[in-house]
């Protein structure tokens, strides 16, 4: 159970344990979050915590190597944007602790099928693509079944930090974050693939306007977790150190649209993500 705690530069937080197999884990963090003082969509002034008093929250959702390694915990509170309405997190953890270990491409039917899914959803559209841009794949997983797939796609750009998958043939390793890749090192991609990334994003408004700037797409496909189901369900994995907003599906129509990306396709897939394909205002 998780006793309120408050925040500081240094700090011990303790979590007793129901079951008492430990009476407590102390755990000591310096310097590992942020306060997010503006709305992550809208820029407004955000204010009135939900919770009267902060919580705590494991930082990552990885296991430590060592079991004699301390826990890192951070504060968690949640605002509500008043003129967007959307619901975010108010504290912002460091993202290399948070991604020290990779831990999201664990693949089990439900994230294979969904690849195949993509897969099959972009073959209408197969006649226009060149070449593909995917942002964030640690493994590249996605890549290697559309690259089987399809052989008219000679390249297939991967703008990845942190990529640990193995190195197909035409498939292109940027090791960056997004916002930091100029635009000329896939300019001869018309096809963007967000698959469950967009929700990772601290700042997606700057993603969708580098995107924007960039006219030589014609595709944009974004695979979304549906948060919505979640939320409507009462699981609880909404709002945590990695997903740090929650808007409801058609936000995310009506927010691309506000970039001037059109809705072309949206389909549902077994209450665990919503895929959406958008094509420029201007094509």
């Amino acid at each position: 159970m998780a006793h309120e705690i408050n925040c500081g530069e240094s700090m011990v937080v303790e979590m007793n344990h129901e079951n008492n197999l430990k009476s407590c884990i102390k755990c000591i963090y310096m310097n590992t979050f942020d306060i997010r003082i503006n709305c992550i969509i809208c820029n407004n002034l955000l204010s009135d915590s939900f919770f009267t008093g902060d919580l705590s929250i494991p930082i990552s959702c990885y296991c430590n190597d060592n079991k004699n390694s301390n826990d890192i915990f951070i504060p968690y509170n949640i605002y509500t944007c008043s003129i967007c309405k959307t619901t975010q997190t108010k504290y912002l953890g460091d993202l290399d602790i948070i991604y020290k270990t990779n831990h999201a491409e664990s693949i089990g039917s439900i994230m294979q099928n969904l690849h195949k899914l993509v897969c099959k959803i972009i073959e209408k559209y197969i006649p226009k693509i060149k070449n593909i841009t995917e942002i964030g794949s640690a493994k590249g997983i996605l890549s290697s079944i559309i690259l089987e797939e399809y052989e008219n796609i000679s390249k297939y750009y991967i703008i990845e930090p942190s990529f640990i998958g193995n190195k197909k043939e035409k498939q292109i390793i940027i090791n960056d974050f997004f916002e930091n890749v100029n635009i000329e090192k896939y300019s001869d991609s018309n096809t963007i693939i967000i698959s469950h990334v967009f929700e990772h994003f601290y700042n997606p408004i700057e993603i969708l306007d580098v995107i924007k700037k960039n006219e030589n797409i014609e595709y944009l496909l974004l695979v979304w977790p549906d948060l919505e189901h979640y939320k409507d369900n009462n699981i609880y994995q909404v709002l945590n150190t990695e997903h740090t907003f929650y808007v409801d599906n058609n936000f995310i129509s009506l927010l691309f649209n506000n970039y001037s990306f059109e809705k072309i396709e949206e389909e549902k897939y077994e209450n665990h993500s919503v895929i959406y394909v958008f094509t420029p205002l201007h094509i």
